[in-house]
């Protein structure tokens, strides 16, 4: 099954803990405490801190691609992962607009709904963290065999990738800026680029993004 596109721009500076983050594996070690993992009070600070850096204007016009304007976290339902020196936060969004994809599949026009959810990072030996919109892209068959699910919570930054195949995009909030983006088919990741790849990488993923075109759709109660 072909993975989903997407529109790929990468951050020119890379920070290690970002690249770390979009290279977690498939499998997660059971949920215990460990030292100096991320906790909800700090996470919340830090997307508050995070989200100040969003100029106004452009918050008000929605110029960040794939970030809704209303996002709201919903951290009481927060999962927790964490994965060698990575603790992680996977926290579920509410907003009142969500994302389509349209592309052609084999001749045929073919919608699918994004998937967003927040994930949150941190370095438990250095206590750098990070703030990511993750915007899954997935295929069309992939999206129609979990009709009626999230497929946002499937897929699980640390853990489990439930089968996932398509596209998977990291952005930075604040600016809209796509800093990592992983293809997947059946929960194995199959490529990945960062503003570290090699060019053939970028340009192999470049060129499955150039084909799908995102739309923000208002929830119908708007």
């Amino acid at each position: 099954m072909k993975a989903n596109n997407c529109v790929l721009l990468l951050a020119a500076v890379v920070v290690v803990l970002m690249v770390t983050s979009c290279n977690d594996g498939h499998t997660h070690e059971p949920v215990v405490e460990v030292e100096n993992a991320l906790t909800l009070d700090e996470a919340e600070a830090y997307f508050e801190q995070t989200m100040m850096q969003m100029p106004e204007e452009i918050r008000n016009i929605g110029f960040n691609e794939l970030v809704p304007k209303d996002l709201v976290p919903e951290w009481s339902e927060s999962v927790s992962t964490h994965y060698g020196n990575i603790s992680c936060l996977n926290v579920p969004i509410k907003s009142r607009e969500h994302f389509q994809g349209r592309y052609m599949q084999s001749g045929e026009e073919r919608v699918v709904t994004i998937a967003q959810k927040l994930v949150l990072l941190k370095n438990r030996d250095t206590s750098e963290k990070a703030l990511f919109v993750l915007a899954l892209i997935p295929c069309y068959g992939y999206e129609d065999a979990h009709e009626g699910e999230d497929i946002a919570d499937l897929f699980v930054q640390g853990g489990s990738k439930n089968g996932f195949s398509g596209l998977a995009l990291f952005i930075r909030p604040e600016t809209g800026i796509v800093f990592c983006v992983s293809s997947f088919i059946n929960g194995h990741r199959t490529d990945i680029a960062t503003s570290s790849s090699d060019k053939a990488t970028k340009a192999r993923l470049t060129k499955q993004a150039s084909r799908v075109k995102f739309y923000r759709v208002k929830s119908a109660k708007d």
